[in-house]
C-alpha cells in the first residue's frame, strides 16, 4: 500500500468514526475526527501530487497548497474548482480548524448541531475532493 493510500484509509476511518460518535453523543470527538478526516484526506492528495509529506494541519492552508500545485501543473481549471470549494465552505473549514484545537485542548462542549454540521461538511468536502481526484487520476 502506498503512503498516500494509508493516509486516505485513515481519513475515511476518521470520517466513519465521527459518524459513530455523533450517534453516541460524543460531539467533541465527532468534531475532532471530522477535522482529522479532512486534514488527512488533503495530505493524501498533497503526497500523491508532489510525493512530499506535509506536516501542517490548517485545512485551508492545505487546500491552498493543492490549488497552487494544480496551477503549477497547468491544471488551472481544477485549481479554480478547488478555490470555489474553499470559498463555498469557508465558514465550515474555519470551524474544522477550530475543532482541531477546541476538542483536543480546551473543555469546549460541542453541541449536537455544531458537531453534525462539521461532520456533514467533512463528508461533502471529501466527496468533492474525491470527484476532483477522479479527474486527476482516472481509473483504467
Amino acid at each position: 500500500m502506498k503512503a498516500w493510500e494509508v493516509l486516505r484509509r485513515r481519513a475515511l476511518a476518521f470520517l466513519r468514526e465521527a459518524g459513530r460518535e455523533l450517534e453516541e453523543g460524543l460531539y467533541d470527538l465527532a468534531a475532532f475526527h471530522a477535522e482529522q478526516a479532512v486534514q488527512l484526506y488533503l495530505k493524501s492528495m498533497i503526497l500523491r501530487l508532489s510525493g512530499e509529506e506535509r506536516r501542517g494541519h490548517e485545512v485551508r492552508e492545505l487546500l491552498a497548497e493543492i490549488a497552487f500545485s494544480l496551477d503549477v501543473e497547468g491544471l488551472g481549471g481544477l485549481s479554480e474548482r478547488l478555490k470555489r470549494l474553499a470559498k463555498r465552505y469557508r465558514r465550515e473549514l474555519r470551524a474544522l480548524e477550530e475543532a482541531y484545537y477546541e476538542a483536543r485542548y480546551k473543555p469546549y462542549p460541542y453541541e449536537k448541531d455544531e458537531a453534525e454540521e462539521l461532520v456533514r461538511a467533512a463528508k461533502a468536502i471529501i466527496g468533492e475532493l474525491g470527484e476532483l481526484e477522479r479527474e486527476l487520476w482516472p481509473s483504467p
